[in-house]
């Protein structure tokens, strides 16, 4: 059964490696994580805010939607 969760990515700057995000100026990003079984993988993303997110996706329940409200 496949599930879906809201992840937040933002930008950062470690010893070994990095991640730039930019969207619309900002330095993260929400993105669509879907798991099914023992495999995750991120299905969508770069999306400013989490409505903008909702508003793509209003055929979908999020798991963690209680996160962000």
């Amino acid at each position: 059964m496949k599930k879906y969760f809201i992840l937040k990515l933002d930008s950062y700057e470690g010893e070994g490696s990095s991640l730039t995000v930019d969207v619309d100026g900002s330095d993260s990003m929400y993105v669509v994580l879907n798991i099914e079984g023992s495999s995750a993988e991120i299905v969508d993303w770069g999306y400013p805010t989490v409505d903008d997110l909702l508003a793509a996706w209003d055929n979908v329940t999020f798991e963690n939607m209680g996160e962000f409200k």
